[in-house]
């Protein structure tokens, strides 16, 4: 993800909890800012127009996420070390069982929406099941929702990206060949690996936007799978699926370049997104201890996270989930009894709480994992499907209930084999 001059207000790590959080949550996301409303409303408007803009454009069903998508928005590089993220970063996502996360700092010249585009289209163009798109669709495909803006009551799509067009215009292209067959970084030396992202986007925007090409974009990318299944190599495919051939791509991309590329879309908002209506609200201390801690947790930063459950233990509506939280972190440590007794206690406060018995199951399966006699883990393996059956009785749309039951089967199946072959 693009990363260079960054910039922000201080705010100290161990203070974080303290700054002035707020709560913005829309259909697909729940923000919790530090920017600001007026910033995070405008975030979270972006976001909800790329999903709506991306299926379609692609003609394929985007649909809501079978798991929360949680942002968490903070001003500072300090803010990010504690987290363990490198200098320069300025956006993660982590795309998990239970939820997708996405941890962001505000930039100086940079939409801090653009900053999550990126990963967040590679998200939904893998999410919907049917097909894995070529590299220099994926990442092209990204880099051009990356630069789109909401400009007024438009949402403009396409804008050319100030940040790539210096590099193509001056910089040493990779051949036709290498950026339709590449399928990876491994792929590329060092010095074309920035180039592959530039040549990538123009490549789409090309086909989106180029009054020589006829093809619909949409059509070509599925009679480009059709012809991968059948065993058709990735130039081959290209080549008959969009009509242009492998070998004149560098020049019709560089003429392209010259004359073209500033066209763009301008899309009505009210078309894209006729409702928007954000619930806003401001966080307790506790509120954002909590979020916090839940965040360092998906981060594996424990010992951070065990600061701000202590935290949230102390406000009567946090109080659970931050039992529960400090179980997992405590089974994660190896201290069972622990774990287990706050596991408890967190699920007895909460028990219509579906991630209470899926927290409550996980520890379970660990300590099936780890036990010595068959019996044990046989016991342990009962207690995790009892907590799963609870949480499927909640809300049966859960992913993780799924798989979870799954592993309890293969820890089952593996022991069988095991005494089977001795």
């Amino acid at each position: 993800m693009a990363l260079a001059c960054l910039f922000a207000a201080p705010v100290s790590a161990k203070s974080l909890e303290d700054a002035k959080w707020i709560e913005v949550t829309t259909p697909n996301f729940q923000i919790r800012s530090l920017l600001g409303k007026t910033k995070t409303v405008d975030m979270a408007r972006h976001l909800e127009l790329l999903q709506v803009a991306v299926s379609d454009f692609t003609n394929i069903e985007i649909t809501a996420s079978p798991v929360p998508t949680y942002i968490y928005a903070v001003r500072s590089e300090k803010d990010f070390d504690i987290f363990n993220i490198d200098d320069g970063v300025a956006g993660v996502f982590q795309a998990k069982i239970r939820d997708n996360t996405i941890l962001i700092r505000d930039t100086r010249g940079m939409d801090e929406s653009a900053i999550i585009m990126h990963e967040y289209v590679h998200f939904l163009l893998r999410n919907h099941g049917g097909f894995n798109y070529p590299r220099w669709y994926d990442e092209g495909f990204a880099e051009y929702f990356g630069a789109s803006k909401i400009h007024g009551k438009k949402f403009e799509v396409g804008i050319a990206s100030d940040h790539r067009i210096p590099g193509l215009a001056l910089s040493k292209w990779i051949e036709g060949d290498e950026l339709l067959s590449s399928t990876a970084f491994s792929d590329l030396d060092d010095d074309d690996k920035s180039m592959f992202y530039g040549q990538a986007w123009l490549l789409v925007h090309y086909l989106q936007h180029s009054e020589e090409n006829s093809v619909v974009v949409a059509d070509a990318i599925n009679k480009y799978a059709a012809l991968i299944a059948e065993g058709a190599g990735e130039i081959e495919s290209f080549e008959r699926a969009f009509q242009i051939e492998a070998s004149s791509l560098e020049e019709t991309l560089d003429t392209y370049m010259r004359k073209e590329r500033t066209k763009y879309y301008s899309i009505p908002i009210e078309k894209l997104l006729p409702e928007f209506s954000p619930t806003i609200r401001k966080l307790s201390r506790e509120e954002a201890a909590l979020g916090l801690a839940q965040l360092a947790v998906r981060r594996g930063d424990l010992s951070i996270a065990q600061e701000w459950f202590e935290i949230a233990l102390t406000r009567g509506e946090t109080r659970a989930r931050a039992l529960s939280g400090m179980g997992v972190v405590q089974y994660s440590l190896g201290e069972n009894e622990k774990a287990e007794q706050q596991l408890k206690e967190g699920l007895s406060l909460e028990p219509e709480n579906p991630a209470m018995h899926l927290n409550m199951a996980n520890y379970w399966i660990a300590r099936a994992k780890t036990a010595s006699l068959p019996s044990a883990r046989d016991e342990f393996l009962g207690f995790a499907r009892s907590n799963l059956l609870a949480a499927w009785k909640i809300d049966s749309t859960i992913p993780e209930i799924y798989a979870m039951n799954g592993a309890t089967q293969s820890l089952e199946t593996i022991e069988h084999q095991a005494a089977a072959a001795t």
